[in-house]
């Protein structure tokens, strides 16, 4: 990534055209890093009456280059394709281009792979429990059981990923991650071992009120809070991807 704020292609092409709508981009705490174009077209789907809104997806510091020659009377409905920053793990359409006669290079199959409700992010797998709520202690129990532990995070790009799949279904206010001070008060660790560097504490936390000892995770915005162990919350289990193994 480069600089926050500074939007580019990936290209590496100039960016000399822009078509932002008013007050906008905006950065939310180094989280909203990619664009999205809104057509504002609507359209039925074939077989129900569920109205649907296309995007398009940009990207600051790392924007997948796309050229836009917009005309309010190019497609039917409301075409303005005015453009706004996003989360860049929402699932969104979008546009490829190429140099005209190329042949493109299939995608290569990531190493690793995940089971059936897990998802991807490099080498990890996430499964997302936002139906059955836990204390810590027993989250930790069941994410051990799945050969994992409470998720642990160690960088913007980790988190973002995370933010960007939770508020795309948000359950409740908060979710439990792997993080704990319960052996020393203040030394804050990771259940699966791994350095505690990367943080993202809301204002006034960690407060140790009342002997909060495990960390949860804010679903709107990302923020940590160390909070009261034995509350019920949903929560994110991580275990290392399985490798491929295709000869």
């Amino acid at each position: 990534m480069g600089q926050d704020g500074d939007f580019k292609w990936v290209d590496k092409s100039a960016v000399e055209f822009s078509n932002y709508g008013p007050g906008w981009p905006r950065n939310t705490a180094d989280v909203w890093d990619c664009g999205q174009i809104f057509t504002g077209r609507t359209c039925t789907l074939p077989s129900s009456n569920v109205k649907c809104h296309f995007h398009i997806i940009l990207v600051e510091a790392v924007i997948a280059r796309c050229q836009h020659q917009l005309s309010s009377n190019s497609l039917p409905g409301n075409y303005d394709g005015k453009w706004e920053t996003t989360n860049c793990f929402k699932s969104l359409g979008y546009i490829c281009e190429m140099t005209g006669g190329q042949n493109p290079k299939p995608t290569a199959t990531p190493d690793s792979h995940c089971d059936p409700g897990y998802l991807l992010y490099g080498d990890f797998c996430y499964h997302f429990e936002t139906e059955s709520v836990k204390n810590w202690q027993d989250a930790e129990a069941h994410c051990n059981s799945e050969q994992g532990h409470l998720a642990s995070f160690h960088s913007q790009e980790e988190l973002s990923f995370l933010t960007g799949v939770i508020q795309a279904s948000p359950t409740g206010i908060s979710l439990w991650m792997g993080g704990h001070d319960s052996v020393t008060e203040g030394g804050w660790e990771w259940t699966d071992g791994s350095p505690f560097r990367y943080i993202r504490w809301s204002a006034g936390n960690p407060d140790n009120y009342y002997g909060e000892d495990c960390l949860s995770i804010y679903i709107n915005g990302g923020y940590w809070n160390d909070d009261n162990c034995e509350y019920k919350r949903g929560y994110i289990c991580e275990r290392r991807g399985e490798t491929c193994c295709w000869s």
